[in-house]
């Protein structure tokens, strides 16, 4: 991203900190926001000066251990997801922690060189070409030469088109930033969402700027622009905030409130089947609903049902609705130390799954079995699983196929629900 637009997206976003922590940083403001937030790009020319600031992902070393030799935290490579948030999540243990202890010890202008060098490394995440790097991501400038090659009419590469984006709006008026966490651990786990939610609004809008520009459509190439600048100030804000509050264990109960419950839903997981048996295919795993589609009829969406007795079919307002594969796991890697229980409710779709539907649910956390539904059918009742997930790990969602039907005529039998996947901080009396 250029220089300018780190500026003004980190100006913007503390603009919208609240009163306290703004008299904080009072005194750095502008150094945070004319130096301390290019400091990842002038780390790779000025290393004796900069790098202190930069974490270095890779191997620890025993007599430092906060010292890394390895990758800058900056670029993100193409990966899995799974090696990709350890790579992440290291980073932010590593910013949080020193933000933390300079704050501490009143050295502000120290807390403000971490605070910036870290807030640049994500809004390079949710900028054009950046956003395309990362899990799911691509070899870029070939992948956008393939889709625009430059001919006679469109002579400036797809890249050059990104690089040269000049225009785009950053206010955000009345915007109040999120707490992430009341500890660390928590903070990093949020933040991973942030930045996952940047990747996904980077890589939206990237096509519509592209067709835009070749069109010589500069209003509309503005907008789409500005919607990942401004996605770029919500995530610095929430972080100077949760820097902030982390350094003074200073929380409000309206703020802390809201990070008590957090559904499956509202995550990305580690891991996930590519497909599932039609209708959903490479609609693997719906989020809150299910597809059903009938021969020659486009495809419906139908609300998440479980069978809780015999008098009672509920409609499920959040969850997972997934064909069948031979087998697949859906994987959630849960922090140490932030939640207490996992809850959900599972079975088969008592309305859309066939009588021929045959699946066996299994829950495992830490690669133990707690919960083993056996064989199961469409009038089989649901299962209610609680699961103690305090000390941290992955927590996998697994489903076999018991039905003895081949993957290809698999269409439309079974529709597994996955239902209420909740992670609570407390356990529900």
């Amino acid at each position: 991203m250029n220089e300018i637009f780190h500026k003004l997206i980190t100006e913007e976003a503390l603009k919208t900190l609240p009163g306290w922590e703004r008299e904080i940083l009072k005194a750095e403001e502008e150094n945070l926001v004319q130096e301390y937030c290019t400091y990842p790009d002038k780390a790779v020319w000025e290393k004796e000066r900069y790098r202190p600031y930069i974490f270095l992902y890779g191997r620890k070393q025993k007599e430092n251990p906060d010292n890394y030799q390895g990758r800058m935290f900056h670029y993100f490579p193409y990966e899995s997801v799974a090696l990709n948030r350890k790579r992440f999540i290291s980073g932010c243990q590593f910013y949080f922690k020193k933000i933390k202890e300079n704050l501490k010890r009143k050295e502000i202008r120290e807390a403000g060189k971490f605070l910036g060098a870290f807030s640049h490394v994500l809004q390079d995440q949710g900028s054009p070409v950046h956003c395309l790097e990362g899990p799911y991501a691509c070899e870029v400038m070939r992948f956008l030469d393939f889709l625009f090659p430059p001919s006679s009419l469109k002579p400036i590469t797809a890249m050059q088109v990104l690089m040269d984006l000049s225009e785009g709006v950053v206010e955000m008026k009345d915007y109040y930033p999120s707490l992430l966490g009341t500890s660390i651990e928590e903070a990093c786990f949020h933040l991973y969402e942030e930045y996952f939610r940047l990747l996904k609004v980077g890589r939206a809008n990237i096509i519509p700027i592209l067709m835009n520009s070749y069109e010589n459509e500069k209003e509309k190439v503005k907008k789409h622009f500005s919607l990942m600048l401004k996605e770029c100030v919500k995530v610095t804000s929430n972080l100077f905030h949760t820097a902030l509050s982390l350094a003074f264990n200073r929380f409000f109960p309206e703020e802390v409130g809201k990070l008590k419950r957090v559904y499956l839903t509202e995550l990305t997981p580690v891991e996930k089947p590519l497909v599932t048996s039609t209708p959903y295919y490479f609609n693997a795993v719906a989020k809150n609903f299910s597809i059903k589609k009938e021969v020659n009829k486009e495809k419906e969406f139908y609300p998440l049902k479980l069978k809780l007795s015999d008098t009672e079919i509920k409609e499920i307002e959040k969850g997972f609705g997934t064909g069948i594969y031979p087998s697949y796991r859906i994987v959630f890697q849960i922090p140490k130390k932030v939640f207490e229980v996992f809850q959900l409710v599972a079975g088969l779709h008592p309305e859309l799954s066939s009588e021929k539907a045959k699946v066996r649910l299994m829950v495992e956390f830490k690669n133990k079995v707690k919960f083993d539904s056996g064989v199961i059918g469409k009038d089989d009742l649901a299962s209610r699983i609680q699961i103690f997930v305090k000390e941290g790990g992955r927590l996998e969602l697994i489903a076999i196929d018991e039905s003895g039907i081949s993957f290809n005529k698999h269409d439309n039998l079974t529709h597994i629900v996955w239902g209420e996947p909740l992670l609570l901080k407390r356990r529900n009396k």
